[in-house]
C-alpha cells in the first residue's frame, strides 16, 4: 500500500514455536524453563460484552440513568444591557436622564462662560 508501513517481516520456524512454549509453557501447564511463571488466563470466558451489558440480569440491578445538570442561564452585563440594569437598580433610568440634563446644563454654562471670555477681550480693553 503506498504510503504504508509493513513493520519487520518474520518468518516464524516450527522450532521456535517448540521454544516458545519451553519458555512461556502453556495455558494447561506452568513454564518449565522460568519458575513460577504460568500464561495470563483471559478473565472473560464470553467477551460478548454488549450482549451481557443489554442483559435483563444486569439492566435490573442498575442504579437509573442520572440527569444532565442543568446550565447556568448566561449573566448579562448589566452596564451593557438597559434591562438587567433596570432589574438591580429601578432608578437607574432616571438616574441616566438626570445625569444627561447635568452634563448638557454643565456644557451650557461652559460655552456661556466662553462666549463671556470673548466678549471681555473684544470691548473691555
Amino acid at each position: 500500500a503506498p504510503g504504508g508501513y509493513f513493520g519487520r517481516f518474520l518468518i516464524w520456524t516450527e522450532s521456535a514455536f517448540r521454544m516458545l512454549n519451553k519458555m512461556y509453557g502453556t495455558l494447561k501447564s506452568g513454564a518449565p524453563m522460568k519458575r513460577g511463571y504460568t500464561l495470563p488466563r483471559a478473565q472473560m470466558e464470553n467477551a460478548d460484552v454488549a450482549r451481557i451489558i443489554n442483559s435483563t440480569e444486569v439492566q435490573s440491578v442498575l442504579r437509573p440513568k442520572l440527569e444532565a445538570p442543568q446550565k447556568a442561564p448566561m449573566k448579562r452585563n448589566p452596564l451593557r444591557s438597559k434591562a438587567a440594569m433596570e432589574q438591580l437598580n429601578p432608578f437607574a433610568p432616571e438616574a441616566k436622564e438626570a445625569e444627561k440634563k447635568r452634563m448638557a446644563d454643565k456644557t451650557a454654562v461652559k460655552e456661556r462662560k466662553a462666549a463671556s471670555k470673548q466678549y471681555n477681550k473684544k470691548h473691555k480693553r
